[in-house]
């Protein structure tokens, strides 16, 4: 019996990574209709610059007021502030890490040792992630991360202007802030008022009619972000990388994941640890 048990377990589990593979496969299928499109030069660099704006501009800020209007309340707002919190301090700890790299590599100029730790809080926080999120998780967890995001934004118009203009509190540095509020960024904050403010405004017919329009437009947004990125991907050109580049690669994608990894490991080993002996003790008080 336990064996026939473990068979069901082995089948389960290549099953669920087969579906797991299947789902990320469509994605990267997505991406390389993009690339398709480059290389028989139905898409050129005009249409991608074009599209990626329209992407930025419009209809990822639908797609951002869409989801958290739908899935969030004013209590999952306040439950889920970690999670920009969270994205901040993983990207400051990313230029942390990044910094003590620049004190054992030798660069041309500063403005290439700037660019370099610059590098180590980057990430991709939008055109890739999002899709694989919503593939594999759905649209609520989709929107969790959507809201995640504003940390990043936070974090590269402020520490990351910083890095990037020397540490200097000058005339570009705020002229640079102001571009933190970018219409992905004010479409947050709008959902944000609607959903403490106006709950019901899409409830009505007038309401939910515009509500379906900008819903409709939001789901043009992950075709349009793979199609860019399939674009901008058959432009590439693989060139031997230098030993700064070899440095960068292995501490952003792999030293700096584990830390991270680790980090959120022992967080969430606590997090239990306390909760399951706070549930012991009010079951001794009781």
């Amino acid at each position: 019996m336990s064996y026939r048990i473990e068979e069901l377990l082995v089948v389960a589990g290549v099953f669920m990574i087969f579906n797991l593979f299947l789902k990320i496969f469509v994605l990267f299928l997505m991406m390389g209709i993009g690339v398709i499109l480059r290389k028989q030069r139905l898409v050129d660099d005009c249409a991608t610059k074009t599209m990626a704006g329209l992407f930025m501009k419009f209809f990822y800020p639908c797609l951002i007021f869409v989801f958290l209007v739908k899935n969030f309340t004013v209590g999952i707002i306040i439950n889920s502030s970690i999670l920009p919190i969270g994205v901040f301090l993983i990207m400051f700890l990313g230029y942390l890490i990044g910094y003590i790299a620049t004190k054992f590599i030798t660069f041309k100029n500063n403005q290439e040792l700037r660019m370099f730790n610059f590098q180590y809080l980057l990430n991709n926080y939008s055109f890739l992630p999002l899709p694989i999120i919503l593939m594999l998780f759905g649209e609520s967890l989709a929107s969790k991360h959507l809201f995640a995001t504003l940390g990043a934004e936070v974090m590269v118009w402020t520490v990351g202007v910083l890095c990037l203009t020397g540490s200097k509190f000058d005339q570009n540095f705020w002229k640079l802030l102001k571009k933190m509020f970018s219409l992905p960024v004010l479409a947050m904050l709008f959902s944000f008022f609607v959903i403490i403010f106006m709950p019901k405004l899409f409830l009505s017919e007038v309401g939910s009619a515009f509500f379906f329009v900008i819903e409709t437009f939001g789901k043009a947004t992950i075709p349009i972000a793979m199609i860019v990125a399939g674009s901008r991907l058959a432009m590439i050109k693989v060139r031997v990388p230098n030993l700064k580049q070899i440095y960068l690669v292995i501490l952003r994608l792999v030293f700096i994941p584990l830390i991270v990894f680790l980090i959120l490991k022992h967080f969430y080993d606590y997090c239990h640890y306390a909760s399951s002996s706070y549930e012991h003790c009010l079951c001794r008080y009781f």
